[in-house]
């Protein structure tokens, strides 16, 4: 598998340098997880050819 950590990162800098901080907006609950985050383990699942998000964490 590749550098999992390294791509998230990179690809965690791409999208912040995109959208600045839209995602993290006032919430009334404190968020586990920000929406950039979120895209970001989307998009690695993609681009390693994982069929489901839940494959990440195995």
């Amino acid at each position: 598998m590749n550098n999992l950590e390294q791509s998230y990162k990179k690809i965690l800098e791409v999208l912040s340098n995109l959208f600045g901080n839209k995602s993290q907006l006032y919430q009334r609950k404190k968020l586990k997880i920000f929406d950039l985050e979120a895209l970001s383990l989307a998009l690695i699942a993609e681009n390693i050819s994982f069929s489901s998000e839940c494959q990440l964490f195995r």
